[in-house]
Order: structure tokens, then C-alpha cells, then sequence
């Protein structure tokens, strides 16, 4: 049973039963699949997922890391796939140093942020020149 955190977000990434339908959704491993595909391979520089949430589009590896503006989210993601880094974040404020990523992943996130341009402008700023 999920437990009130005052904040109804949170609620569901303790919820085993929204965890395991919205990681086997069709439109979700297909969107997953095909920006795999597409990532940069192993070794070639940071890759940084913004607004992973416990459903990530990239793969968990010790180059990638994965940002969300929850905390529990983050917990249980951790707690599922282990590898990775994970840093609780606001996407309209990354707190990294320009030129670290070599690619960024947002993913079903955008047209939750109020200042969606400036988290656009963010995720480009912390990108290789």
C-alpha cells in the first residue's frame, strides 16, 4: 500500500502494480528501443537522462546518469537497476558544468515543465560543443 507523502506523484513509484504496467506498456519499450538504438555506444562519452522517473529510456551503465525531481523515484530506480549515477534535479536547473554530456535523453517530460524552453536550453548547455 502506498504510503501519503503529501505529494500524489510520489505515491506511484512505490506502487508495484503501476511499476510493472508502465514499464511493459507497447508505446514505452518501443520509444525505449528505438532511442537505444540510436545512443551513443559504450565509451563514448556521458550520456544524461533527464526526468527518468523509475522508467528511463536509456541503458543503465557507469556513463550515464539519470536526473528526476524526485527523490523516491530516483530510490527505486536505483534500487531496480543499480548501475548508473542518480542526481534529484530540476530540468530548468542542471547542476553540471558545461561541455559534460555527449548526449541527452528527455523523454514524456517536456510538456510537464512550465519553462519547457528553458530546460531545453539547460540540456544544451551541459552537451559537448
Amino acid at each position: 500500500m502506498p504510503q501519503d507523502t503529501g505529494n500524489r506523484f510520489d505515491d506511484f513509484f512505490v506502487d508495484p502494480a503501476y511499476l510493472s504496467l508502465k514499464n511493459h506498456l507497447y508505446n514505452y519499450q518501443v520509444r525505449k528501443r528505438a532511442v537505444r538504438e540510436r545512443l551513443l555506444r559504450p565509451g563514448e562519452g556521458m550520456t544524461l537522462e533527464v526526468g527518468s522517473g523509475i522508467s528511463p529510456i536509456s541503458p543503465a551503465t557507469d556513463r550515464t546518469v539519470f536526473t528526476e525531481l524526485s527523490f523516491s523515484a530516483l530510490r527505486c530506480l536505483k534500487a531496480a537497476q543499480g548501475a548508473g549515477r542518480y542526481v534529484v534535479a530540476d530540468a530548468t536547473r542542471l547542476p553540471f558544468k558545461k561541455g559534460v554530456f555527449r548526449t541527452a535523453v528527455c523523454s514524456e517530460v517536456l510538456e510537464h515543465i512550465e519553462d519547457d524552453l528553458g530546460a531545453v536550453g539547460q540540456m544544451a548547455s551541459v552537451l559537448e560543443d
